[in-house]
């Protein structure tokens, strides 16, 4: 029994993530276009906040927030995603 615990990037709460469930997670971008709003630019080939932001700093913050000095994670990437960024040596 795992027990999984779905949270979202949100800079409105004071350690910037809230909780969600099935129901009341974002379905629609809207993690996505409030950071956009609040770094008021475009991610782009160098400058690719949106997996730091929204997945892995989201994440650290919960985890802190929980009391975890140490923890493992894994994060899924796209194979794409991947030979996307082997491309954009120049940035």
């Amino acid at each position: 029994n795992i027990q999984i615990h779905w949270v979202e990037y949100a800079p409105e709460f004071p350690d910037k993530w809230k909780y969600v469930d099935y129901e009341s997670a974002a379905r629609n971008g809207e993690p996505f276009a409030t950071l956009v709003k609040h770094k008021q630019y475009l991610p782009n080939p160098c400058a690719r906040f949106c997996t730091a932001e929204l997945k892995v700093r989201t994440a650290k913050r919960f985890m802190l927030a929980l009391g975890f000095e140490h923890w493992e994670s894994i994060l899924g990437l796209r194979a794409l995603s991947l030979l996307y960024v082997l491309s954009q040596k120049g940035c």
